[in-house]
């Protein structure tokens, strides 16, 4: 008789320890699931707090002012102490070249002379050969005696600029003639020559009192404003930036700038082609030349 083999059933018990371990497995793999997302995901990780710095606030700067431009300081008055101003009037307008002759002519003019620095001003004009005319004062004359003898000398023109620097239009007209008589006289008592010109100090006449003091009143064209600057090198740009021919330029040989500025105008002029001349030479050509002069010259306005 045959027999089929018996198939032996797996011991209950050893199922149950395999459904345990299957169990355990899962349950560590999903514990390790969860303890991984926790440790990443839920809460980020927070970076460390810098440290605390303290921070001191400077004081803050008062603010700086605006600053000023710096007044302009007066160089001191080298002689005398009085301040020569120039009345406020309108400059001329520039006088063309001659077209007759086709020289180029310049009145060298100095005011309010003479004084120590006058010698150089005569120096420079004697090594260039040129002229020029000196409008003095009456009571500075008897104290440069030897001066004035040697402008009159040297061949330049001595003019009239009144006794004492005062306005002649604000003198009575004795006055004013006493003024330019005492001031002819005096100069006429060193070096025997009487001024034929007279330049009104500070440039202030009218017509009227030219006409009764019965001699030419002669202004200027160039105005170095030597006074006011007393510079060299101010007086010298004015020349250079306002030059053109029959130039009446103003100058004063009160002043050691002054001097120092002719020292290098004059022979500067002499390269750039000028004939000097006195003013009234300068008067003559342009009355040969058909120009009206009058009891003023120049004319201004």
């Amino acid at each position: 008789m045959y027999l089929k083999p018996h198939k032996a059933k797996p011991p209950l018990l050893f199922i149950l320890l395999a459904v345990l371990a299957g169990v355990i497995v899962i349950g560590a793999v999903v514990a390790g699931i969860l303890l991984w997302g926790g440790g990443s995901g839920d809460k980020p990780t927070e970076p460390p707090a810098p440290p605390s710095v303290t921070i001191t606030e400077a004081p803050t700067p008062s603010p700086s002012p605006t600053e000023l431009p710096s007044p302009t300081t007066a160089p001191p008055t080298e002689e005398p102490t009085e301040t020569y101003a120039v009345i406020d009037t309108p400059s001329p307008e520039p006088s063309p070249v001659s077209t007759g002759s086709g020289i180029k002519y310049v009145a060298l003019t100095f005011d309010d002379g003479p004084s120590q620095y006058t010698v150089r001003v005569l120096n420079a004009l004697a090594e260039n050969g040129a002229v020029a005319t000196f409008f003095v004062t009456g009571d500075r004359v008897k104290d440069y005696k030897a001066i004035l003898q040697r402008i009159y000398d040297d061949g330049h023109e001595i003019g009239n600029h009144g006794y004492d620097h005062k306005d002649i239009t604000k003198k009575t007209l004795a006055e004013a003639q006493k003024s330019v008589d005492d001031t002819a006289d005096a100069i006429e008592a060193i070096c025997g020559y009487r001024p034929t010109i007279m330049r009104p100090p500070y440039g202030a006449i009218n017509k009227t009192r030219a006409e009764e003091l019965g001699i030419p009143q002669i202004l200027w064209t160039i105005d170095t404003r030597d006074w006011e600057s007393r510079n060299a090198s101010s007086v010298i740009k004015e020349v250079k930036n306002n030059m053109h021919s029959n130039a009446v330029i103003l100058m004063h040989d009160l002043y050691e700038s002054t001097a120092s500025a002719a020292e290098t105008i004059i022979p500067w002029l002499k390269e750039q082609g000028y004939t000097f001349v006195t003013v009234s030479e300068l008067l003559d050509i342009r009355r040969d030349e058909g120009k009206e002069v009058g009891i003023i010259y120049p004319v201004w306005g």
